[in-house]
């Protein structure tokens, strides 16, 4: 058998990441304990395409439609726009990201590099911060307007998502900020994903035990790229097999710290284990 033992999981719908695999040959030790095994854990990588509004069990396909108005030439123009589908997620990129292409489609910038709206986060209270800065706005191009008010959306839920009460209607002459009432639902999860694996060691958590290989952090503000482990400073578990070990399969589970299973928009994850007698 190999000295490295890799655990691969790609996903090709929202969902989780558990799984197991099968050793060509079981891993054992000598009976009479001369010839013990101990997997570390090398590195572990995780989808940072994580699903921050979940009920648990699967994510919620959530209505996170709004609507941009403007006139051009003194011409109203209304555009109704949906978040990326599925909408499982709420973050200042995926926001952002949606607000700049309808911007370039319709040419309402002065400069294409200088926003006139944006969403960001008070990384303080958590709460949604959204400006507008009509001096932006290319020549023509006047009385913007964002609206996510439930009503004149189809019922959306970006103002709830967002922790928006008091004002839903947001529109500008110059430059204007607003904060919400609330903060942005988006760590819904929590802030860790538990790798849980079935030949780590027992250990006591509250009134249970668990096989914990790892607890991964993860940011809801993230929504890209790889979540890889350990980082500097964390020094990886070592599982070491003591006589009359045998181990033909390792089974891996993805939890959030209440023990639900982790979800994700893209799901990935890659362990890997070096191995050494």
């Amino acid at each position: 058998m190999s000295n490295v033992i890799e655990y691969h999981f790609v996903g090709d719908r929202p969902g989780g990441c558990d799984g197991e695999i099968t050793l060509d040959s079981p891993l054992m030790t000598n009976v009479v304990g001369q010839r013990k095994a101990t997997l570390k854990v090398e590195s572990i990588h995780l989808s940072g395409f994580i699903i921050t509004i979940s009920d648990g069990t699967g994510p919620i396909h959530k209505n996170d439609e709004f609507l941009l108005t403007w006139k051009n030439g003194g011409v109203t123009v209304n555009q109704p726009i949906v978040m990326p589908s599925p909408s499982y997620v709420t973050t200042p990129t995926l926001f952002n990201e949606t607000i700049d292409s309808v911007f370039a489609t319709y040419s309402l910038l002065l400069n294409p590099t200088e926003p006139a709206l944006r969403f960001e986060q008070d990384p303080t209270t958590m709460k949604a911060i959204i400006w507008m800065d009509a001096t932006k706005l290319a020549a023509g191009i006047t009385d913007l307007v964002l609206d996510i008010t439930p009503a004149n959306t189809n019922d959306s839920q970006l103002a709830s998502d967002l922790g928006f009460v008091t004002t839903t209607y947001f529109t500008t002459i110059g430059y204007q900020l607003w904060t919400s009432d609330y903060p942005v639902r988006l760590n819904v999860q929590g802030p860790f994903v538990d790798v849980i694996c079935s030949c780590a060691p027992v250990r006591k958590r509250n009134n249970g035990s668990i096989r914990l290989l790892a607890s991964v952090e993860v940011s809801p503000l993230m929504n890209s790229g790889l979540i890889a482990y350990p980082t500097a400073g964390i020094q990886p578990i070592e599982i070491l097999f003591t006589a009359g070990t045998r181990v033909e399969t390792i089974k891996f589970q993805f939890r959030t710290i209440d023990g639900k299973q982790f979800q994700w928009l893209t799901p990935y994850a890659h362990v890997v284990f070096g191995l050494t007698y």
